[in-house]
């Protein structure tokens, strides 16, 4: 195909971060013909959601986003909602003369192993810090290099692990089970119902946490130790809820993509 790493690599995080579980993508035209020069980048997506305007308003987002990420670029999206059930002559031409970028099941294992990475780095700082408790402002105040360190990884993998569930697992669950995507806490308490959450409330304690620690000031040390005392029971929690949800997840992905 002729589109650079970078163009590719562009492509797909931003395939991954607006589609849902069953969504994929495809190359075709003339990129996808490494004999030809030139051309637009011609995208031919399809997508599981059943909601016209929604499904409409991705795909507008998705050109935007290229077209910030890439440079100005002649794009064409076509959009094909499954849901439908349209076969169209530039569906089928697509699909047989273009090239499969992303699955989105594929992505979604990707999503897995990215939390299990900040999963892994947050353990790692979550029992050095723990070597730190109890954590006082004069502890804040005396931190040594190694120390700041240590926190800024629990804070810093503490929210993109939290952040990655709820964005990229939460909607995946959501679509699987057929729920419609609604307001932040709609989905929050749909997810209560479903059991994949015990308490809407709780993954709301753990932004309002993590949207605290964002706006502390370095030199605030009594606001800072109060925190990250906090940031410790809840990393713990964290952790302990993720440990729970793998299983989960694993039904729901051998349900499906059966073999």
């Amino acid at each position: 195909m002729r589109l650079t790493n970078l163009q590719l690599s562009i492509i797909k995080e931003s395939f991954r971060s607006l589609f849902c579980f069953g969504d994929s993508l495809w190359l075709f035209g003339s990129r996808a013909d490494d004999t030809k020069r030139g051309g637009d980048i011609d995208l031919y997506l399809e997508t599981t959601e059943v909601d016209r305007q929604k499904a409409y308003k991705k795909k507008s987002d998705f050109w935007i986003d290229l077209q910030n990420k890439l440079g100005e670029q002649k794009i064409d999206i076509i959009v094909n909602q499954l849901s439908e059930k349209k076969d169209l002559e530039i569906y089928t031409e697509a699909r047989n003369t273009g090239i499969l970028l992303m699955k989105k099941e594929i992505a979604f294992n990707a999503y897995i192993e990215n939390i299990e990475i900040h999963a892994t780095r947050l353990s790692m700082a979550l029992e050095d810090t723990t070597k730190m408790l109890p954590i006082t402002a004069h502890t804040m105040s005396e931190l040594s290099k190694e120390g700041i360190y240590i926190l800024e990884m629990l804070n810093s993998r503490f929210s993109k692990m939290q952040d990655d569930i709820g964005s990229k697992i939460f909607p995946y669950i959501l679509n699987f089970a057929g729920e419609k995507t609604l307001s932040f806490i709609d989905n929050l308490n749909t997810l209560e119902k479903l059991a994949i959450l015990e308490s809407a409330n709780w993954w709301l304690d753990l932004r309002k946490l993590r949207n605290e620690i964002a706006h502390d000031y370095d030199n605030k040390y009594d606001e800072l130790a109060a925190h990250t005392n906090q940031l410790v029971t809840r990393v713990k929690e964290l952790l302990n809820y993720w440990t729970k949800l793998k299983p989960k997840l694993e039904i729901i992905k051998n349900k499906a993509m059966p073999e």
